[in-house]
């Protein structure tokens, strides 16, 4: 009796393991929901788009730009141009997207592509280089005169652009100097890719010129499309306040054709050098340059005319030149050939 009570427990759990195992079994073997996108049984998939780019520069020949990033903002995912310019995102859901596309030296540029169920999206960019400023010379330069009374102050700006879209794509230059509210444009094109900005006395005032040195300053261009560059930041390195003094010949000192000029030792603190520029007084007073002298060390105090000068008026002047190209202009000195 025991024995076939046993049995009979035995088979009873038996048989429900077999039942549990058959339930499952039908369960697993039912189709899963085909609600996902990258399922090929779902309906879902002939559903999804795709977007294909190629990416080249804005004007012909077209170049394609490689290593370009390009971001998909809804899917939070991206992609590289390739060595031919082409991108691509796939299995996308049909709808609106926002991309991105950046990279060094081109201008950041944000569009949107609409996917449409079971297209390919072709979509074809392209891309404004950045138009950067790569050096800035800032000299200055500070005249005395006799007439009139009031030195002259002169700032000359110098910047050089590249642009990946070729020099003529550089519209202008801007020019700040934000301490005190000034802003103007350097248009004067000195060559392809380098503008110049001359500015006097009156454009800062002639008490407040001095006190631009160490002020900052800056710079941005701006490209035939409109988009900006970086700011270039920089300073004026020195301004030389003091001028030089010659001594002879000077008050229309009479001598003969080949004159010696002599001046006084600059001590300026810093290394300078020394020029020398004569120039002829015609009928009317009108002044027409002669020659200039070599750069010549501070240590030398006089140079003599390299050449015999006409029986007229002159006058000399003497400039000393530090190593960023500033400059200081002494006054006239009048002399006489005859």
């Amino acid at each position: 009796m025991r024995l076939i009570i046993f049995f009979r427990h035995y088979n009873k759990w038996n048989w429900l393991s077999i039942g549990l195992i058959a339930l499952l079994w039908t369960q697993c073997t039912q189709d899963a929901p085909r609600d996902n996108i990258f399922d090929p049984e779902s309906d879902l998939y002939s559903q999804s788009g795709s977007i294909t780019g190629t990416i080249t520069g804005k004007y012909p020949p077209y170049t394609p730009v490689p290593n370009l990033k390009i971001d998909l903002m809804e899917n939070n995912t991206h992609a590289f141009s390739d060595a031919i310019g082409e991108f691509e995102f796939s299995k996308l859901m049909p709808g609106s997207y926002s991309l991105t596309i950046s990279g060094d030296h081109y201008v950041t540029r944000a569009d949107s592509v609409t996917i449409l169920p079971g297209q390919e999206t072709e979509w074809l960019v392209r891309m404004n280089g950045e138009p950067l400023i790569t050096q800035v010379e800032l000299i200055t330069k500070h005249v005395a005169h006799w007439q009139p009374s009031e030195d002259e102050y002169v700032l000359e700006a110098v910047a050089t652009i590249s642009d990946l879209d070729g020099e003529l794509d550089i519209d202008s230059v801007q020019f700040q100097i934000p301490g005190w509210s000034f802003d103007t444009l350097l248009t004067n094109r000195v060559s392809g890719g380098v503008f110049a900005g001359t500015f006097f006395n009156d454009a800062f005032g002639l008490n407040a010129f001095p006190e631009l040195e160490g002020e900052s300053i800056r710079l941005r261009c701006i490209d035939k499309s409109g988009d900006w560059g970086e700011w270039y930041q920089t300073q004026i390195s020195r301004l030389i306040v003091s001028v030089p003094q010659t001594l002879s010949p000077a008050g229309l000192a009479v001598v003969d054709s080949l004159p010696t000029f002599r001046w006084s030792h600059f001590d300026a603190g810093f290394q300078v050098n020394y020029q020398v520029d004569v120039f002829r007084l015609d009928e009317s007073a009108i002044p027409q340059f002669v020659f200039a002298s070599p750069v010549m060390a501070d240590t030398t105090l006089q140079w003599q005319s390299p050449s015999d000068l006409a029986n007229a008026r002159y006058y000399w002047t003497l400039s000393v030149i530090d190593r960023y190209e500033n400059v200081s202009v002494s006054k006239e000195a009048a002399f006489m050939v005859q």
